[in-house]
């Protein structure tokens, strides 16, 4: 099973209309954690998939409470920048 906004991260959408159905389905309670039957989490599916999205949409997921998994971080390099660039340490 999987939860409907990994199906929708999985769909071919423009960057900026994906944003807005993220958006609609949080604002509409849309749990961004749900874990797909294998664990997998939002932010997995959208690394997982090369998804392009703006900082400004990483940093969005992040400040609504998208959680970073252990195994979003293993293996994938690019997480780590993504994070870095959108979520800084001061």
């Amino acid at each position: 099973m999987y939860p409907l906004l990994h199906i929708i991260a999985g769909l071919p959408f423009e960057p900026q209309r994906l944003y807005v159905l993220l958006q609609a389905f949080v604002r509409n309670s849309a749990e961004l954690n749900a874990q797909d039957w294998q664990g997998g989490t939002l932010l997995d599916v959208l690394v997982q998939k090369d998804t392009y999205l703006t900082l400004e949409v990483w940093h969005w997921l992040l400040e609504n409470g998208a959680q970073v998994t252990l195994s979003l971080m293993e293996g994938n390099p690019s997480a780590y920048e993504l994070l870095a660039e959108s979520h800084p340490l001061d």
